[in-house]
């Protein structure tokens, strides 16, 4: 697998099963006109860095022409539009003016990125020819082949090294004939592998280690030789035809899930594939937001949260009533709750995931058929646990790293939310950094404190505090959980917890903590290790209380979570 053909299978279409109920996360997305006004009939959208330049450029169908947005860099980047092919100056072309089932991938294996698209009209005689279109290497000269292929409307267009041969080959459905073909990049001798009429992806099924491919409600089986005629077809348990189609592990259980979403209709189903996906039965579900969502010709699939699942993109087209763009949200990771997030509801035709601005966060690009059809980007600003931290928050990384690394779920369930502005306490203090050295609480308690009763909630991580000599209280016999932790004895605990050595002599580093300061080894050892550089400039604050917000900062750098 080469080139864009990578990015083609990791993010595999998909839909799943929802659920009306707040999600816990809040999603922001960044809208942005990246080009005004696209051409008439604007069918297909990819994306892969054309330049080699290490940023995410932009491919389009706008017919008559095929155009490339050049990605200027940056977090928000501006878009330089070139043309790649246009139907009006091409010598020989007759009928419509424009292509369709435009896809990219390294066809001729230069370690560059091509491109693909079938012609709407005729070329020297051949009706609706498969052309590629040849990258001088800086996206600022293309070369045009015509395959002696009647592509009859090529559409559905994917790439993949299927042969080995370091060549990105393609799949490609006939729009009207119903026929899939493989089509060697290099050989370019076309070969039909099965038959249907709408969506093509692609995905290893059986995971024999072979790409497969899937056409509307069946999918076929890699035979080893991709040249072989007509592939092995299964056929979804209890599908109908006509659907987009998608497949990946939605629920973890190591299988392979499909996805069919209506492409012109109305509906949504999804199924549980079996150990065995060429003899077992696929568990149907179907998905019933409301109002349904019809003409769903955007189908994809990316983890838009960043928390190890597969989170959904899909849009309705302009022709639909509501227009929604919209992610379903894997809410607990095993593919049994989907949240909604309507992203925009101005609709998209073939939108898809891609990171466009390298903050390694799936993005959407997209556009609609007819006019008004700007080139679309949403930017996946970020995704927040807690309504109390927004994305702008000064402590939103440490927080969230604290949710990633199971230090925290906040301080309250729901709402979900983390206080930061909340002053912590030393009961809470334990809890923190017991976590964060993924030790495990005593129990049972043994009352070590007279003030931790065993039945205290945290008394197990107190009495671990004292267990790894952490802690010996606040003073003889007693622990005061409830009191607040100041920035002093936070630099005690963090020193002991890391089993580092407090600095001595102290040098003075800060003007409120002289050398003879009882906590000023503590304290030096925190600057040393890069943890701290004081509360402003030349002082700790060591009598200060210590928020959650602030704690998460110190936790993040202290345990490298």
């Amino acid at each position: 697998m080469k080139g864009i053909a990578s990015i083609a299978i990791i993010t595999i279409v998909c839909m799943l099963s929802m659920n009306e109920q707040a999600s816990a996360q809040k999603w922001s997305f960044d809208y942005q006109v990246a080009y005004v006004d696209l051409g008439n009939s604007s069918d297909d959208v990819a994306t892969g860095d054309l330049n080699g330049d290490g940023l995410v450029d932009i491919i389009a169908t706008e017919d008559p022409y095929i155009s490339w947005f050049r990605n200027n860099g940056g977090s928000r980047p501006t878009w330089t539009r070139f043309v790649i092919a246009d139907a009006n100056s091409i010598p020989g072309w007759t009928g419509e003016k424009g292509w369709m089932g435009m896809w990219v991938g390294d066809f001729d294996g230069d370690n560059d990125i091509d491109v693909c698209a079938g012609a709407k009209g005729s070329f020297n005689s051949i009706s609706h020819p498969t052309a590629w279109f040849e990258n001088n290497g800086s996206g600022g000269g293309w070369t045009m082949h015509v395959l002696s292929v009647n592509g009859d409307y090529f559409d559905h267009a994917r790439s993949y090294d299927f042969n080995g041969d370091n060549k990105d080959d393609i799949i490609f459905q006939k729009y009207h004939g119903g026929g899939v073909y493989y089509v060697p990049g290099g050989g370019w001798t076309p070969t039909q592998i099965g038959t249907g009429s709408s969506g093509v992806s692609l995905f290893d099924v059986n995971r024999d280690g072979k790409m497969d491919v899937l056409v509307d409600n069946t999918w076929l089986k890699n035979p080893g030789n991709p040249a072989t005629p007509n592939w092995q077809s299964f056929t979804i348990t209890g599908s109908s035809s006509g659907v987009k189609n998608a497949a990946g592990d939605l629920n973890g259980d190591g299988y392979v899930d499909v996805v069919h979403t209506s492409e012109e209709g109305s509906g949504i189903w999804y199924y549980f594939g079996p150990p065995n996906p060429e003899t077992g039965t696929w568990q149907k579900h179907s998905i019933t937001p409301s109002p349904a969502y019809s003409g769903t010709h955007t189908c994809w699939l990316a983890d838009f949260d960043l928390d190890n699942d597969l989170d959904i993109l899909t849009a309705e087209m302009h022709t639909s009533s509501q227009k929604r763009v919209t992610i379903f949200e894997n809410a607990n990771g095993d593919g049994s709750v989907w949240t909604e997030h309507i992203v925009a509801t101005t609709g998209s035709h073939n939108a898809l995931a891609a990171d466009v601005n390298n903050d390694a966060m799936a993005d959407i690009v997209g556009f609609n058929y007819d006019d008004p059809n700007p080139l679309e980007v949403w930017y996946n600003d970020c995704w927040q646990t807690f309504g109390d931290v927004l994305c702008s928050h000064w402590a939103f990384d440490y927080i969230e790293a604290l949710v990633a690394s199971g230090v925290t779920s906040g301080c309250q369930v729901s709402p979900p939310l983390y206080c930061p502005d909340s002053n912590v306490q030393r009961d809470q203090m334990a809890v923190f950094i017991i976590k964060a050295l993924a030790e495990i609480p005593v129990t049972p308690c043994t009352g070590v404190f007279a003030d931790v009763p065993a039945s205290y909630w945290a008394c197990g991580y107190i009495e671990r505090l004292v267990q790894l000599s952490i802690t010996s209280g606040c003073s003889p016999g007693i622990y005061c959980p409830l009191n607040y932790v100041q920035r002093n004895a936070m630099a005690v605990f963090l020193i002991k917890a890391l089993a580092e050595t407090p600095v001595s002599p102290c040098a003075g580093v800060f003007l409120d903590v002289p050398a003879s300061y009882w906590a000023c080894g503590h304290i030096e050892r925190l600057v040393q290790l890069g943890i701290t550089s004081g509360c402003v400039t030349n002082y700790y604050c060591p009598s200060m209380n210590v928020n959650r917000g602030q704690m998460a900062k110190f936790l993040v750098l202290a345990f490298a979570l």
